[in-house]
């Protein structure tokens, strides 16, 4: 049975789930590896497969995934925007080791965003203070002049519901504030929500599981802080 978490088909997912067995089975690089399984657990978890093969299937693209940035060499005029960084990472919050955030912390910068673009640059400076936090050089000062730029009167949409309230959520974990978590996990669900259902993320894997949402909810309660989210786009029982 379907969770209809976007406005993708049963035909549509079944399709999709076909075509990343194909790519796992074909492992010809990194990243087809890394679609595969992610594009694999992200429509089983639709379609309600089985918990232990969607987990499996995360665990997997969270390795796989950094892998693909690690091995990128110079860019050599090829533009990288960081969305896909944004998801390698929230996948390796959610179901990688401690040795696998490490090493997501330590990607350097051009191998996931380049060049520079202004258009990406808040979601890029966004992802940075991720990294930062997973390897332990989070500095709230730096922080919260990303959420200040991500709540200006000029900023836009994704800015201030989804990577302010992200960075907001790391201050939060760092701060031992759950109301402020709370809130700030809250948001970006909301956020996500409306992204699948309306926006962007429409008929889109990324759309089915909110994995930035879902790994910022493995780590805070790993630190000790309570907290929980109530979305069918957040499958905090995948968490083990």
């Amino acid at each position: 049975m379907s969770k209809k978490l976007n406005r993708v088909d049963d035909e549509g997912v079944l399709w999709a789930i076909g075509r990343a067995r194909k790519l796992i089975e074909n492992r010809r690089s990194a990243r087809q590896l890394w679609e595969g399984h992610f594009e694999l657990a992200t429509h089983l978890y639709q379609q309600d497969g089985a918990r232990d093969e969607i987990r499996e299937s995360f665990v997997l693209a969270a390795e796989h995934g950094l892998e693909m940035f690690e091995q990128r060499g110079e860019p050599a005029g090829e533009s990288r925007t960081p969305w896909d960084f944004g998801l390698v990472l929230g996948v390796v919050m959610a179901f990688g080791t401690p040795e696998q955030r490490s090493r997501a912390g330590a990607v350097e910068r051009w191998k996931w965003f380049h060049p520079e673009k202004d258009f990406y640059l808040l979601l890029a400076d966004t992802l940075s203070q991720i990294q930062a936090f997973l390897s332990g050089r989070f500095d709230r000062t730096a922080a919260e002049r990303v959420v200040g730029r991500c709540n200006a009167e000029n900023a836009d949409r994704d800015s201030k519901r989804y990577n302010g309230p992200l960075v907001e959520a790391l201050l939060a974990i760092d701060a031992r504030d759950p109301q402020k978590l709370q809130a700030a996990l809250a948001t970006m669900v909301k956020e996500h929500e409306y992204r699948a259902m309306r926006g962007p993320l429409q008929g889109q894997a990324d759309g089915l599981v909110a994995v930035l949402p879902l790994g910022l909810v493995r780590v805070a309660r790993e630190s000790g802080l309570s907290c929980s989210i109530e979305s069918s786009y957040v499958p905090l029982d995948l968490l083990g």
